[in-house]
């Protein structure tokens, strides 16, 4: 290449604004691109732009090929930067630049496709997940890989925790693949489709404890991956829904309590049976009412040791008799 390729930015989302912030700083952005939509994050980016005098170009879903078409003429761009973004490119678009449209998609590909793929990451108790780069096409994340980048997820990891621990690591993944995309020299390997999967948006059922079915450590990570953007994983106790905000192992057991029960209360949280050879401990719970620890939330409610948590299909199923 003669010149530095110019770099356009579409984002949409908190995971995308260290990197966004780090292009900037850099002086690397050429444009940026965001939808039309009202949310945290988007006021988040465009403070953040307005600091570097940026004008971000707004971006509307029926209008988005003209827009993006008119967008990438204007400000000559030969690349671009995706770091979230809640539509699909059309395939006309993407052959509009000089080197490509560049995905960085919050997963491990072609094992986590979708667009959250931070949440099922962390209810199936992968030991890794961390951030595809890769060209995009037609399709939903199968473009070639141009990097990967391993992340260990740990026991303990919400959502949140690691969500923000793959925006920051993705400045170092910027700092890796920029080399080779301002010389030219751009390597990339074929997705394994034998190893694909796609996740949908998760659905109630995703996000709701099955105590019959689910040991401690499952009920603890789908409890991490639902905290914090549904305030914890959905349950029901005394025909009451409810989610658990955070858990953890217990070291109480008993031989003779049923599936789902409270064995004992104390100052650690509220200790329930589960399936396996490990219980579960509650600590925060989360009603309409409020947020609460859970002792607080069991005198708050009346809650006695025995009581038993139920799954939230069963509370709708009686409640539609």
């Amino acid at each position: 290449m003669n010149k530095q390729p110019k770099i356009g930015v579409l984002t949409d989302g908190s995971l995308g604004i260290p990197s966004l912030h780090a292009l900037l700083q850099n002086k690397l952005v050429a444009s940026i691109g965001l939808p039309d939509r009202r949310h945290d994050a988007i006021n988040d980016i465009k403070q953040l732009t307005a600091a570097y005098h940026f004008d971000p170009v707004i971006l509307s879903k029926p209008t988005l090929e003209q827009s993006l078409t008119r967008w990438i003429e204007d400000n000559q761009l030969d690349v671009v930067f995706v770091f979230t973004f809640p539509w699909r490119i059309p395939a006309d678009v993407l052959n509009k630049v000089r080197v490509g449209f560049f995905n960085f998609h919050f997963g491990l590909l072609p094992q986590y496709r979708g667009a959250n793929a931070i949440f099922p990451a962390i209810k199936n108790r992968e030991p890794y997940g961390g951030i595809t780069v890769h060209m995009m096409d037609a399709d939903l994340d199968t473009g070639d890989i141009l990097h990967i980048e391993k992340e260990a997820i740990l026991p303990t990891d919400t959502y949140g925790m690691y969500s923000a621990r793959l925006a920051n690591l993705n400045i170092a993944v910027l700092q890796k693949i920029l080399p080779g995309i301002f010389s030219g020299n751009i390597n990339t390997v074929k997705q394994e489709e034998q190893n694909a999967a796609y996740y949908s948006k998760p659905v109630i059922d995703d996000i709701s404890i099955k105590w019959e079915l689910q040991t401690a450590e499952e009920i603890i990570a789908l409890v991490n991956a639902c905290n914090p953007w549904n305030k914890g994983a959905y349950t029901s106790l005394h025909d009451m829904p409810l989610r658990i905000t955070e858990a953890c192992i217990s070291d109480e057991i008993s031989e003779t309590a049923t599936i789902g029960e409270i064995i004992k209360i104390d100052t650690n949280g509220m200790h329930v049976q589960c399936i396996g050879h490990k219980n579960i401990t509650l600590k925060i719970i989360t009603i309409e009412e409020g947020i609460y620890s859970a002792q607080t939330f069991t005198h708050v409610c009346g809650i006695k040791s025995n009581a038993r948590f139920k799954d939230l299909a069963t509370l709708q199923q009686t409640s539609n008799k």
